[in-house]
């Protein structure tokens, strides 16, 4: 994928056309809008429902097609010589339209699909006890979201854990609650799919993405580079506390060297059953607060590596004489691809520790009377009106 843009300093109409008219589609039914002056699209690993907005300043453009609208499904690609890519499938939430000293701006707005199942609650169910598999046949493909073009990846065991459903739960929080008695994760993928697994085990780059930033300016690719290392919320000790159906209190806990001062959290975990229980919830306690501890974050003028566009999941590295302590292995969590009239593309990249990511604990007493298959093969679900 070329990420050349053309140059911003040009105040001629021919270099702003040139600009604007870009590889950047959002389709609307069979509405393709091409022309843009200002887009920001989001993805991150750690919050449901990615945001994105596009924009332009033109009064010739100013009147929309009667599909595009607020509650239209949508798709955003990306086109280049070798193929064409999807990064987001969502809704649009919000079209706003300005005049202003003879101009007229427009802003389209939403998010992913995931957006639908954070607004909407799953039916009544009356506390009953479901597996991952019923929540999505239910309250996705056979409920009330059932006209959207969904596409479920997972693998066959996490389908299995069952767990409660309560009134007034979304359905973004009924498949999270089912997936984590599986111990796994959800996830949006860039081109629309829910994913229940690890969400670092993805497909990556044949060569992961290097960004440099030297004194020397020798091959420097980063327009900007933060590092920032906050201990405030990180422990050396993590104990988690609980009590068996017996009455008999157990303790388990997870320890951390790391940190010259010794802090101890205490946490109180009605889901442990047992000792072996408690120590796993300590060790995913502790280890969240130290991946919330490191962060590195990267500007680049370019939205993608190798003809691919930045997604969350890539392992990347940083190398930086000016920065010693962001050099090394990273993953991105979050990444925002931007496009405005004054600095043409960039990536804001959000990077952890992936050494510091555990997955969440498997609820052992919600999947016992369940038994999995030995296989792991990812299995793929998809509505009757999505696209193959």
């Amino acid at each position: 994928m070329s990420d050349n843009q053309p140059s911003t300093t040009d105040s001629t109409d021919s270099s702003q056309t040139l600009q604007r008219l870009g590889n950047i589609i959002l389709t609307v039914g069979d509405v393709e809008c091409r022309q843009w002056d200002d887009i920001t699209i989001d993805s991150d690993i750690g919050i449901p429902a990615d945001g994105w907005s596009f924009a332009w300043l033109d009064k010739t453009i100013a009147n929309l097609p009667d599909s595009v609208k607020s509650g239209a499904v949508c798709q955003i690609d990306i086109e280049n010589k070798e193929a064409r890519e999807t990064i987001l499938v969502g809704v649009i939430d919000k079209i706003q339209q300005t005049v202003s000293r003879g101009q007229i701006s427009v802003v389209i707005s939403g998010r992913d699909l995931a957006g639908q199942l954070l607004d909407t609650s799953a039916p009544i169910a009356q506390g009953q006890n479901m597996t991952l598999e019923e929540i999505i046949g239910q309250f996705i493909l056979g409920g009330d979201l059932g006209s959207l073009p969904w596409n479920v990846k997972t693998n066959e065991n996490s389908l299995k854990a069952k767990t409660g459903v309560e009134d007034g739960e979304s359905v973004w929080d009924a498949i999270n609650k089912a997936a984590e008695a599986s111990g796994q994760y959800v996830w949006m993928s860039s081109d629309g799919a829910i994913c229940i697994g690890n969400p670092f085990d993805v497909e990556q780059p044949k060569e992961p993405p290097v960004f440099i930033l030297n004194e020397d300016n020798a091959h420097n690719n980063c327009l900007n580079l933060s590092y920032s290392e906050d201990l405030s919320n990180a422990y050396s000790i993590v104990e988690a506390i609980g009590q068996d159906d017996k009455g008999k209190n157990f303790r388990g806990a997870a320890n951390d060297d790391r940190m010259t001062i010794k802090r101890r959290k205490i946490l109180s975990d009605s889901r442990a059953e047992n000792q072996s229980d408690a120590m796993q919830y300590a060790q995913k306690a502790l280890r969240d607060s130290w991946l919330d501890a490191y962060e590195c974050s990267i500007l680049t003028n370019h939205w993608g590596w190798m003809s691919k566009v930045f997604a969350t999941g890539w392992r990347v590295k940083v190398i930086s004489t000016i920065m010693p302590r962001a050099s090394g292995d990273w993953v991105i969590y979050g990444r925002t691809l931007k496009l405005t009239r004054n600095e043409g593309k960039t990536t804001e990249l959000r990077l952890k520790k992936y050494q510091e990511w555990m997955q969440p604990v498997q609820h052992v007493h919600l999947i016992k009377d369940a038994k999995p298959k030995k296989s792991k093969k990812q299995t793929t679900i998809k509505s009757k009106r999505s696209k193959s």
